[in-house]
């Protein structure tokens, strides 16, 4: 039998003794039940015997006492009813049965015993009166003086035993008085009748006394009693058996029990003996794995032996080739400076092109082999993320001019300019994941994206590279940075490449302590993702400035919908305003309203246009402004041939593909003519703060450019810091009139930065005003602020005016006197 095999039968064991033993508990409660209704019963028929005896005893007593009766009746009644109660509670199928019965027996018994009482409380009295009366009955007759003794005595005996033999003896001696008696004979006649009542009611109590017996000894009360006797010897006969059955099952788990004990003795002698044989084997497992261990060991010898030949000797390989290599490039070069026909010239940009490729493939395979050999040093060091980003789209640009693709760039303003990681392997993984881009797109778009994340707790940077190329497919995707892998294996014959490029990619992104990651759909193009962490520069970078920078809002026309939206997109993340259109005629219309006060252009500082096409229409409406208004032409997509028109009009270009740093550049010169104008309309006239000196606190580069222009040019004397760690130091170092304070900033934020000066000891530091600058302009900011111990608030894109207004109302003030104010 099988372990399940005993457990289920030992459970089952279990269970039916369970319900053995509950059976017998039941039984015996009920039999006990049983015992007490048949004690109960016993009492109530003692109750009925003793009323029996009662009457009986009664029936002959001299004197009549119905109260000893009465009470015996009362007790027995309750007795009664209370048995029948029980009787009905316990047993309601035998109550149902026996109810109508027991009634009529209660009545009938009621009725035997109060008729007797009656009955004899008549005879009593009949009784009385013969004893009474026959004296004077006798003492009329004429009989002589024997006669009347024996007549007198005849009747006592009578009225004390009123049986038949006495009842014969009256009767006899009534007989011989009437004919005595010779006159009134009423009386006799009297005694005469009250003779036979007598006779005849003693008759009648005999009768009932019999019944009463006979109720006693028979009847419905019996019937109860018998069918107890019956339930009980049922409930102890189904005792017995329920005991028997649990009797037997004990007995059979026990031998099961000793047989389940023989059979474990048996496993254990198994299993010991299954344990000396495995420890055997495991002895013999381990010395065999020592062994193979020892193989590997000296194979793995082997193995970096020959990794170090092996990169030796792709070393000596690649110097080598590019000896050669160098050579033919070199003297290609040389040859196309020369006068070539045309097939000539094709011929050379041809060995151009394939000695390039022959030294990319070189390159990846270097580049794999070190990153195998475990033989890639990093360096870590301070850098600008964004020039990096636009360099490497500057490197792609004529690529992607070739295969007619549009470069976009998104650059987040939360991201710092400055990181500290390994720029050289940052932009050889993005170069590329740029190459790959345009390889396997045509006629399409390419957008690089710059922005932070936060991955459990942690600051990383993504740099994602998003095309609508080919795609890949979802099969492909799980393989696609393995060695030597390509999406099919006509990839490599129709686009080139030795399948290296992406595991390089994945192997320094995963070296730099981070990921690489891919999201596609096939024939729609395809995202790859690079998260690195966000180490910020070690040391402050210098500003570069882009020039005088001023309140900006540009209109701008673009035919092509991807660079319209980068350029927007750019403006707003410096939180610049732009009205933006991309068909023609709706500018046109738009140029002519711009002279207009009322015009809801009338506040646009300057005009970007694309003048692809429509050029002679454009220059027309362009001419027809009457304000001076800078104007910016946007360079072809994909060529520098570019129509005839008056460049005169504009004070300079926007180059394809926008770059942030150079849009913003060209947007800072073409203003710096406007400065004077374009602020008199905000009133600057009206503030002038000369001599006070404000701590700038922003760790975006563009957001600190915007402030200083507005802050110098109501001839404020600023500082600048990138990050509240180098706030707290300024303040330390020298003295400020008040401090604008951006909240989200590394190192240590806005709020923390606060909590700390107002810890300071100097009270000139301490109390120092200090206003919130921040984008954080959802509910319940300005109070977050204010909680940190900040004494005033604006929101970003800032107004000028609103901007002075805070200014003149702060500057001298402190912060106590500000809190004072509030409180």
């Amino acid at each position: 039998m099988s372990i399940f095999s005993i457990k289920k039968l030992t459970s089952l064991g279990g269970i039916i003794s369970i319900v053995l033993l509950a059976g017998i508990f039941i039984l015996m409660a009920r039999s006990q039940d049983v015992r007490g209704l048949l004690a109960s019963w016993q009492g109530l028929h003692a109750d009925r015997v003793g009323i029996y005896q009662s009457l009986v005893t009664l029936r002959s007593a001299s004197e009549l006492n119905y109260d000893e009766v009465s009470m015996l009746i009362f007790e027995q009644g309750s007795h009664q009813g209370a048995y029948l109660k029980d009787i009905e509670t316990m047993f309601p199928p035998l109550y149902a049965s026996y109810k109508a019965d027991l009634d009529q027996e209660r009545d009938r018994f009621n009725l035997l015993v109060e008729n007797f009482k009656t009955h004899l409380a008549i005879v009593r009295i009949s009784r009385r009166f013969l004893i009474q009366q026959e004296e004077r009955v006798i003492a009329q007759s004429s009989l002589d003086a024997d006669v009347k003794r024996q007549i007198s005595l005849d009747l006592t005996n009578f009225a004390i035993n009123p049986s038949l033999r006495h009842y014969e003896k009256a009767r006899a001696a009534f007989a011989r008085l009437e004919a005595a008696v010779p006159s009134d004979t009423s009386l006799l006649q009297a005694l005469s009748a009250h003779k036979d009542f007598v006779y005849q009611s003693i008759q009648i109590v005999e009768t009932q006394l019999a019944e009463l017996e006979t109720l006693l000894d028979t009847g419905a009360m019996h019937g109860v009693a018998s069918e107890l006797d019956r339930s009980l010897e049922s409930y102890m006969e189904s005792i017995y058996t329920c005991v028997a059955l649990l009797s037997i099952l004990v007995v059979v788990l026990m031998f099961r029990v000793v047989a389940l004990s023989r059979r474990a003795e048996n496993a254990v002698e198994s299993l010991s003996e299954l344990n000396a044989e495995l420890d055997e084997k495991v002895r013999d497992a381990t010395t065999e794995l020592q062994v193979k261990m020892e193989h590997l060991e000296v194979e793995k010898v082997r193995a970096e032996d020959a990794t170090r030949a092996k990169s030796e000797f792709l070393a000596n390989m690649s110097h080598e080739i590019r000896t050669p290599l160098n050579g033919i490039n070199g003297m290609a070069q040389i040859l196309k400076r020369t006068e070539l026909s045309k097939d000539q010239h094709s011929h050379i940009n041809t060995i151009l092109t394939s000695t390039g490729s022959l030294a990319q493939v070189i390159n990846d395979i270097l580049d794999f082999s070190k990153i195998e050999a475990g033989k890639v040093e990093l360096e870590n060091m301070d850098f600008s993320l964004l020039e990096l980003v636009e360099s490497a789209v500057d490197q792609v640009t004529l690529l992607a001019n070739k295969s007619e693709n549009q470069l976009v760039i998104s650059y987040s303003s939360r991201l710092p300019e400055f990181v500290n990681s390994d720029p050289s392997r940052i932009r050889q993984v993005l170069l590329n994941l740029l190459s790959n881009a345009n390889k396997f797109t045509h006629n399409g778009a390419i957008e690089v994206r710059a922005e932070t994340m936060d991955i459990d707790g942690s600051a990383f940077f993504r740099i994602a590279v998003k095309d609508s190329g080919i795609g890949i497919s979802e099969e492909k995707l799980a393989h696609i940075f393995e060695a030597f892998s390509q999406e099919d294996a006509s990839t490599t014959r129709k686009f080139g490449g030795t399948g290296l490029g992406l595991t390089i990619c994945k192997r320094l992104s995963e070296l730099m302590g981070g990921d690489i990651q891919v999201s596609s759909v096939q024939g729609e193009g395809s995202t790859f993702s690079i998260y690195l962490p966000l180490n910020e520069a070690t040391e402050k970078q210098k500003d570069k400035g882009a020039g005088p920078l001023r309140h900006i809002h540009a209109m701008i026309f673009d035919s092509n919908q991807i660079r319209l939206r980068a350029m927007r997109n750019h403006l707003e993340s410096w939180n610049l305003p732009s009205v933006t259109f991309d068909d023609v005629g709706d500018f046109i219309v738009a140029l002519g309203q711009i002279d207009s006060d009322t015009s809801p252009y009338h506040d646009v500082s300057c005009i970007i246009v694309d003048m692809d096409d429509y050029q002679q229409a454009l220059m027309e409406a362009l001419n027809n402004i009457e304000r001076e208004i800078p104007k910016l032409y946007l360079t072809p997509l994909y060529s520098e041939e570019f129509g005839e028109f008056d460049r005169a009009i504009f004070e300079t270009e926007v180059r394809s593909p926008i770059k942030p740093s150079a849009f913003l550049d060209a947007l800072a010169d073409a203003h710096s003519g406007h400065i004077d104008t374009e602020y008199a309309e905000v009133g600057i006239d009206d503030y002038c703060f000369a001599g006070k000196h404000v701590l700038l606190v922003d760790d975006n580069e563009i957001n600190r450019t915007v402030a200083e222009i507005m802050l110098t040019t109501v001839n404020i004397e600023v500082t600048m810091a990138e990050d509240g760690k180098q706030a707290v130091d300024a303040l330390n170092e020298s003295q400020f009139d008040l401090v604008f304070m951006d909240c989200q900033m590394p190192v240590m934020d806005g709020y923390e930065a606060s909590r700390t000066i107002r810890q300071m000891g100097q009270p000139s530091k301490r109390d120092i005003p200090i206003i919130a600058m921040t984008a954080n302009a959802m509910k319940g900011d300005k109070e977050l602020c204010l909680e940190a111990g900040m004494d005033d608030y604006i929101a970003k894109p800032v107004d000028a005016t609103e901007l002075y207004e805070l200014m003149h109302k702060w500057l001298g003030h402190t912060h106590s006197e500000g809190i004072a104010a509030r409180d």
